[in-house]
């Protein structure tokens, strides 16, 4: 094996046994899924049309295989943001959800067709990012 080859295979063995030990100090932590709800209702196919302004609820479900804080923060398309956040996750491979809500939209041109998103931004134990986009048809 030429001596860059080996540097190579080194340095992949150090970067698996680094995220394996993170895995074990962590436990296994993701984004188990998300909804979207416009009003209290799910919208099917993250999409809503109908009377506006809304309030948008925007769900992620949080699983984590030991007990844990997880820190997070969230954004939208609108450049707006989170302040950071904490919540306690009980472990045991259960989802944990996180809720943000946005009132938006008006009876006007800008929200006839208007494509959106928020996402959460997970920085502890383990960075993960989840999106949920949208539209709204606001008549």
């Amino acid at each position: 094996m030429n001596p860059h080859t080996r540097r190579a295979a080194v340095v992949a063995g150090l970067l698996i046994g680094l995220w394996v030990m993170s895995a074990a100090l962590y436990g296994a932590m993701r984004i188990g899924g998300s909804s979207f709800a416009v009003n209290g209702q799910v919208a099917r196919d993250h999409q809503s049309t109908g009377g506006c302004p809304v309030d948008l609820t925007f769900d992620w479900g949080v699983i984590n295989s030991d007990p844990t804080a997880i820190s997070y923060w969230t954004s939208r398309n609108d450049n707006a943001h989170s302040n950071p956040r904490s919540l306690n996750h009980p472990g045991s491979n259960r989802s944990m959800p996180i809720m943000e809500h946005w009132r938006l939209g008006a009876n006007n041109p800008q929200f006839a067709n208007y494509h959106g998103w928020m996402e959460i931004h997970i920085e502890s134990p383990a960075p993960a990012t989840n999106r949920i986009p949208f539209t709204l048809h606001c008549r």
